[in-house]
């Protein structure tokens, strides 16, 4: 007896949407996932005052090959320091 999700998986692409479905279900993936956050990993996180010239090194990592997540670029955040220059506004800010 098929399940819902595979009844459903089975209607949709009957209808031409191209999807996949997970071998073992929901409850294996989000097991999988989470067993995956109890391994170690070595994450680094940058701080420092504003002008300290953390960006710069960011930079530099990622022109050395590291792996860096700039959480300001993504947010194209020019530093309220100067007056919220390119900044986007504080309702716009949570959505990026």
């Amino acid at each position: 007896m098929a399940c819902v999700a595979e009844l459903l998986a089975g209607c949709l692409m009957y209808m031409g949407l191209r999807l996949h479905t997970l071998i073992g279900g929901y409850k294996k993936f989000r097991t999988r996932v989470l067993d995956t956050f109890k391994l170690p990993f070595d994450l680094k996180i940058l701080g420092g005052y504003t002008g300290a010239g953390k960006t710069e090194v960011i930079k530099e990592l990622e022109r050395a090959g590291e792996h860096v997540i700039d959480l300001e670029d993504i947010a194209k955040h020019k530093g309220s320091a100067f007056g919220n220059i390119g900044m986007p506004a504080s309702a716009d800010a949570g959505n990026v």
